[in-house]
């Protein structure tokens, strides 16, 4: 059996730790430490490198919760990320030492969410399968609506007939770099009045991310009149497109903004050579129930159920 060196996450290790990032196939853009941190504030990092003879072979994005390491609640997914050379027995050994070290680190339970199959381009299924064997219980599942970009677009025949017609003369549809129209008017107001929450990126961490990722956060808005009456906010990467933020106000709402700009995104990354889009989750109460209204919404749109998990093992 390998034996591997497992170090906690220091500053000077960013450097190493996005090259990782930078030449993984199965790694995302929310691993980079300048993404992972714009609310480092939140969460007490506990972030891990594995080495073997001083080679970077994986990492692990993490923070403490008490006594449970958690695989990060921060982010959208997370997970251990491996050299993908690595074989079931190589990934069981790392896996079994890294078990190991959390306990010598006080922890007394592994939260771990799993990184989506589609987000992964060399996708394995070995750490489901470990997670099954050491006895982890499955701790929230959510139902996350995917489109099959590659695939022809399967819209409702009301979709289908905004996509006949086209962007009506008063409605435009623009990328923009500014998300402050949308934040303040739209979103923040949307998200209170239905939801009685807030966004998770204020406008000036959106801002800020943005700034760092230009091509991987992508605001995308349909003005009325001049105005924003709806918005989506995209994170975009590895062919894959997610909507982070999505919101319309009344206006927004009657005119049908947010349907028109769902099929002119739909459009536009089909005919970029897009593998998937992401529609995200319409969970809620850890998983357990889901709105029916939006997930209705989701599906006329083409959107199909791919399940996102999170798993808890007790150490």
């Amino acid at each position: 059996m390998k034996s591997y060196q497992i170090v906690r996450y220091l500053p000077f290790h960013q450097t190493i730790w996005d090259d990782f990032v930078a030449k993984n196939r199965n790694a995302t853009f929310l691993f980079y430490r300048n993404f992972m941190e714009y609310h480092q504030d939140r969460f007490e990092d506990a972030s891990l490198l594995f080495f073997n003879q001083q080679k970077l072979v994986g990492i692990l994005p993490g923070h403490r919760v008490e006594k449970r390491f958690c695989s990060h609640r921060g982010l959208t997914y997370a997970g251990l990320i491996l050299n993908e050379k690595m074989g079931i027995s190589e990934i069981e050994s790392i896996f079994n030492q890294l078990l190991i070290h959390l306990k010598k680190s006080n922890f007394d339970a592994l939260e771990i969410k799993i990184i989506p199959a589609f987000y992964q381009e060399k996708y394995g299924s070995a750490i489901e399968y470990l997670l099954f064997q050491k006895g982890a219980k499955l701790l929230r599942r959510d139902l996350n609506f995917l489109i099959d970009l590659q695939a022809p677009l399967v819209l409702s025949k009301n979709k289908k007939q905004i996509s006949k017609k086209g962007i009506p003369p008063r409605l435009s549809i623009e990328k923009t770099t500014g998300f402050d129209s949308f934040w303040n008017n739209i979103l923040i107001p949307a998200l209170r009045v239905q939801y009685n929450t807030q966004p998770v990126h204020n406008l000036k961490e959106i801002s800020l991310l943005a700034n760092r990722f230009p091509d991987n956060i992508q605001q995308y808005q349909a003005d009325y009149e001049g105005k924003c009456v709806a918005g989506i906010t995209l994170f975009v990467d590895k062919k894959t497109v997610k909507t982070q933020y999505v919101a319309a106000n009344e206006t927004g709402k009657k005119i049908n903004a947010l349907d028109y700009l769902y099929v002119d995104l739909l459009k536009k990354f089909k005919q970029e050579d897009f593998r998937y889009f992401d529609l995200g989750h319409t969970n809620t109460d850890s998983g357990t129930k889901f709105n029916s209204s939006l997930t209705l919404y989701k599906e006329r749109l083409g959107g199909r159920p791919v399940n996102a998990d999170c798993y808890l093992l007790n150490l």
